[in-house]
């Protein structure tokens, strides 16, 4: 008997994963049980082209993010980065403000052109400007939120000042304007309050000479409007862009396909880790409902350059946020601490014996709080970075189950290739899976009372006869003691290897696809996951990118599984998702599935029943990047 393994029939009951005269149905969870109608799916991304720039002014009242247009206005956009990029535009301040008087006229706020600091008279200093370029028409419109280069009477004048469209203002597109027009270059994405809240301030005449093009200054609210002609104006008076940068977006991106992953705590507090290009480690966590903060972990902390999977977790004895990835030089564990400040450590090089981990990590934890790293080391060792001794003193510790419990027992360790995955049973039975090379299920485990207190190891698909696998095995574990898990077979269908207490040493294979008219999914995208209310879940991609969810709810109809079609909260081209998706529930119930689309941006689809029940969508790395 495995006594370390458990499925998808409960033992008296319970939910029944087979219903034979049943079809497959489709639709979507809306709620805990009992609540199973269909759910409206939608997309909610702040969505900017990749061929678009994305330009931040730091003001003095607030950050704006600005998409820059540069495939229709490549002339305006190649300009004004020239000024920004050679820190021309830092340090300006915003010199006319414009407001309709009863409807008649534009609503403006402009910038770019002078420069003031304490002490200076009028007139302020101006920008040392370059050539000036052709009037372009990017054939998009002066409409509220778009910014536009400002000019001279004369139609091919602009330089380096520009102005925000505060209302709509198409009389001056180009084309209507008898003027000529005024080109349009990019649009406010985020920060548009800031914009507001300049314009509502009160203006001043800067020079006193009411025909300057600094009659209508913006002015802070503790400006006294009595200081004369402005000899006596401090920069605190003034509205300024502090600091105009282009964001380089690739700097928030992972590997594109790479395995994202996430970790929730008890606060429902999460944390999305990914390889970035170069090695980098990266974090994202949440700071509000709107905005997510990113850090670089191998920049924060100094670490090595890494490589394979990053897994995030938290340690229940310290509340601590982690996370840990393999290097060349050995196992780095990444640590934040209270204060919010990241650091790492060596577990390789600061642990007597340790060895370097290659190829992917899992993590798992004991059920009395343990934290537990297992990775094949370079010498094709399975070994243990483990945390022993008691919940109030404890240590980090190397433990090679290959050496010292398999040998032992006079086993060869399993060939394993791709990826591992682990497991912690209700009775604390420690599991290590994956698969060989001929697509076999090899299970390294551990079991409370297990003779002589060692590893052992299992050829499970020997056992059962479970079909060969392709790519990888995901595992989840239900309330009723049962273990299952799935697999992908080289037809693409989903097949569940599942065992409960009551079956013994004995073990069931069912295959989803076929008894529920499912669709094929690729080997190397599943993952598993179980809702607070006991959904089970089965997440993955088809060969054209599709996102499909094979899911099963207390309560639903004939016992039956439902597999839905989550291609409409999945947008095909640029955020399409590749690679494996990572299911993560929390306690609040909500679900989770990230991973990465093609350009390498982490995405992150979710649900929760709390709010409006729909899925939505964030694209994790754009919007870490205006946050």
């Amino acid at each position: 008997m495995l006594g370390s393994f458990s499925s998808l029939f409960s033992r008296s009951g319970g939910p029944c994963l087979m219903n034979r005269s049943g079809s497959a149905r489709r639709g979507a969870l809306r709620g805990g049980p009992g609540m199973l109608q269909p759910l409206e799916r939608r997309i909610a991304l702040s969505v900017v082209p990749d061929n678009h720039s994305i330009l931040k002014f730091e003001t003095s009242y607030g950050s704006i993010y600005i998409e820059l247009f540069d495939d229709i206005a490549p002339i305006s956009v190649a300009n004004f980065t020239s000024y920004v990029n050679s820190d021309r535009i830092d340090n300006t301040f915003f010199h006319r403000m414009v407001k309709r008087n009863n409807g008649v006229g534009i609503d403006i706020l402009q910038g770019g052109g002078f420069y003031w600091a304490d002490g200076d008279t009028p007139p302020p200093r101006s920008v040392n400007t370059d050539a000036p370029i052709v009037l372009e028409n990017s054939g998009r419109s002066n409409v509220a939120g778009t910014l536009a280069m400002a000019r001279t009477s004369v139609a091919n004048s602009a330089t380096s000042q520009f102005f925000f469209n505060v209302r709509d203002n198409t009389n001056l597109d180009i084309g209507t304007d008898p003027g000529g027009g005024y080109a349009v270059f990019g649009q406010v994405i985020k920060g548009l309050d800031v914009v507001e809240t300049i314009f509502a301030l009160r203006t001043f005449d800067l020079d006193g000479s009411s025909q300057s093009l600094y009659d209508n200054v913006p002015v802070s609210e503790t400006f006294d409007p009595n200081n004369g002609d402005g000899a006596g104006l401090t920069e605190s008076d003034l509205v300024y862009v502090r600091n105009a940068a282009i964001i380089n977006r690739h700097e928030y991106r992972a590997v594109a396909g790479s395995q994202v992953s996430g970790a929730v705590n008890t606060q429902d507090q999460l944390i999305i880790t990914a390889l970035g290009l170069n090695g980098r480690g990266e974090a994202f966590t949440p700071k509000n409902q709107d905005e997510w903060q990113y850090t670089n972990l191998t920049t924060a902390t100094g670490s090595p350059t890494l490589r394979g999977n990053i897994e995030p977790f938290y340690d229940p004895k310290t509340g601590l946020r982690h996370a840990v990835a393999p290097s060349d030089s050995g196992l780095i564990l990444f640590t934040q601490n209270t204060a919010g400040q990241w650091s790492f450590t060596n577990l390789t090089t600061t642990i007597a014996g340790g060895q370097v981990i290659e190829g992917e990590i899992t993590v798992f934890t004991t059920t009395d709080g343990f934290v537990n790293i297992a990775g094949m080391s370079d010498a094709g060792h399975l070994v243990l970075f483990r945390q022993a001794g008691t919940a109030s003193n404890w240590a980090w510790e190397y433990h090679n189950i290959s050496t010292q419990d398999l040998a032992t027992r006079g086993l060869t360790t399993p060939s394993f290739t791709g990826r591992l995955t682990s497991y912690v049973t209700a009775w604390n039975g420690l599991n290590v899976v994956g698969l060989d090379a001929d697509g076999r299920i090899q299970a390294v485990w551990w079991a409370p009372g297990i003779d002589q207190n060692l590893w052992t190891a299992t050829n499970l698909s020997e056992v059962v006869g479970a079909p060969r696998f392709v790519g990888g095995l995901t595992v989840y574990l239900t309330s009723w003691y049962a273990t299952n898990i799935v697999g992908i077979t080289q037809q693409g269908h989903v097949s569940v290897t599942w065992w409960l207490p009551e079956f013994g040493g004995n073990w069931r294979t069912d295959n989803l696809t076929t008894l529920f008219n499912g669709s094929l999914l690729v080997g190397n995208t599943i993952s598993s996951f179980v809702t607070p209310w006991g959904a089970t879940n089965i997440a993955g991609l088809d060969s054209t990118g599709k996102l499909w969810v094979y899911w099963w709810a207390p309560g639903i109809g004939d016992n039956a599984w439902v597999i839905t079609d989550m291609s409409s909260a999945v947008p095909q081209g640029t955020y399409q998702m590749v690679g494996r998706i990572r299911g993560v529930t929390s306690p609040a119930n909500t679900i989770n599935l990230v991973g990465t689309a093609v350009n390498g941006d982490v995405m992150r689809y979710y649900w929760n029943p709390a709010g409006d029940q729909q899925w939505k969508a964030d694209d994790v790395s754009f919007i870490a990047s205006i946050s």
